[in-house]
């Protein structure tokens, strides 16, 4: 269970400079963290449904909250392993 949590730390943390990378690129010297979280706020909360859906379709990556469901339904169906 212990290395999941650590397998999933890494991948996060792997996407998350994976992002910030992105971000930076696109925005060169207007690049802030603050910036880019007010643009997908502003951007997501203005969105309609079916502009938000359009978007999920579009995603090529997994999204860790299906990936962390999907792994605690898989462990209460299977033997406990050892940490």
């Amino acid at each position: 269970m212990s290395k999941l949590k650590e397998l999933k730390l890494q991948v996060e943390t792997k996407l998350a400079r994976e992002l910030y990378k992105k971000m930076e690129n696109i925005l060169g010297n207007d690049f802030s963290f603050h910036l880019v979280t007010v643009m997908i706020d502003e951007t997501w909360n203005s969105a309609s449904a079916e502009q938000r859906e359009a978007w999920r379709s579009k995603a090529h990556t997994f999204s860790l909250e299906k990936v962390s469901k999907s792994s605690s339904a898989h462990q209460s169906t299977t033997e406990p392993t050892l940490s």
